[in-house]
């Protein structure tokens, strides 16, 4: 009786043991690493197993049915730890971590593929960090070619985790036709991504202050407190641009002092810039407008993302801007600096 009891207890060991699809097989060239433990987390960096690196080796064993987005993470002997994104799908998956602690992680189809979007995207990097020291606009036709990957990358994934990954990678640069057709692809799991949504509930509003419609007006307060209501100032410039940013929006600052170049050079009855803040605090908002002497007409409602202006027009991310004609038409969204002045100059 007892040797049925051991059977019967083995065998519900062994099928426990064996009730995994998904294998991480990890292997680092780096002796410094050995004995250090690696860890494994969610996007919001929780962790949910761990291992240890033994003779140059790690793996992970687990039961996974719905792939995702995860992180490896090492920590070094350094201050910063090696962190690295890939998706964690049922089948084997290889880490391969290198003498210079650079990760490769392939091995199953998504990861194969996500890794080769990360590669093209790496390329694109190192183009527009050389297109910068060119000029703005060098720097603003990589940027294109970012948008150009992810599309396609979203197109050709549009049913997996990847063509998420690249949608949301390069929608803001997106035409509305392209996005439309992304999303009218993508798998109806995918689509109820909370970032996915946004995008899908902005586009009737964005349909409506689309290039060659009316402008949308709208109310808020300067830095005085004082109402300024959009339609007050257009029409007395041949061009008005409303530009949308914020004070916590790295990018925005970056694209500060090129905008201030073009203001200074056209400003006047060609051209005026009304600054739509997406801050939520009055002091952040007033201390940036006097640091980077943004003397054009600057407003806000300090309600960051649920601001009235941004949803009237759209706004999903930041830097975003609108130019206007002198009747009030809506003649670019999402211009850079470089196609603004191109409008300006043909005037």
């Amino acid at each position: 009786m007892r040797k049925i009891s051991f059977i019967i207890t083995a065998a519900i060991v062994l099928f426990a043991c064996n009730k995994t699809n998904l294998k991480i097989n990890g292997v680092s060239e780096n002796n410094s690493l050995e004995g250090k433990k690696v860890y494994l987390a969610d996007m919001d960096q929780t962790r949910f197993d761990s291992t240890e690196i033994k003779n140059g080796k790690f793996s992970f064993a687990a039961m996974n049915d719905s792939a995702k987005i995860v992180f490896i993470r090492i920590n070094t002997d350094d201050e910063e730890s090696l962190l690295k994104s890939f998706i964690y799908e049922k089948g084997t998956i290889n880490v391969k971590i290198d003498a210079q602690n650079n990760i490769s992680v392939t091995g199953t189809p998504l990861n194969d593929t996500y890794s080769e979007f990360v590669r093209q995207n790496k390329i694109l990097d190192e183009k527009y960090e050389q297109a910068k020291q060119i000029s703005e606009k060098a720097a603003n036709d990589i940027d294109k070619e970012y948008v150009a990957l992810g599309y396609k990358f979203a197109k050709e994934n549009a049913k997996n985790l990847v063509g998420q990954i690249a949608f949301l990678s390069a929608y803001w640069g997106m035409s509305l036709e392209q996005r439309e057709e992304i999303i009218s692809l993508l798998d109806d799991k995918l689509k109820k991504d909370p970032k996915i949504a946004k995008v899908i509930s902005n586009i009737e509003q964005e349909k409506v202050s689309a290039v060659g419609k009316p402008f949308i007006d709208f109310t808020a307060k300067d830095p005085n407190g004082k109402d300024v209501t959009l339609s007050t100032l257009v029409g007395k410039t041949d061009y008005l641009l409303i530009d949308f940013w914020a004070s916590w929006c790295g990018p925005c600052i970056k694209s500060l002092p090129s905008l201030k170049a073009m203001y200074d050079k056209y400003h006047g009855k060609k051209f005026d810039i009304i600054g739509v803040s997406l801050d939520n605090n009055s002091t952040n908002w007033t201390e940036a407008i006097e640091k980077f002497g943004l003397t054009w007409t600057n407003i806000s409602d300090l309600q960051e993302w649920d601001s009235q202006p941004a949803k009237l027009y759209a706004i999903s991310f930041i830097p975003n801007t609108i130019l206007l004609d002198k009747e009030g038409k809506i003649i670019g969204r999402n211009l850079h600096v470089n196609e603004i002045e191109d409008i300006l100059n043909k005037k």
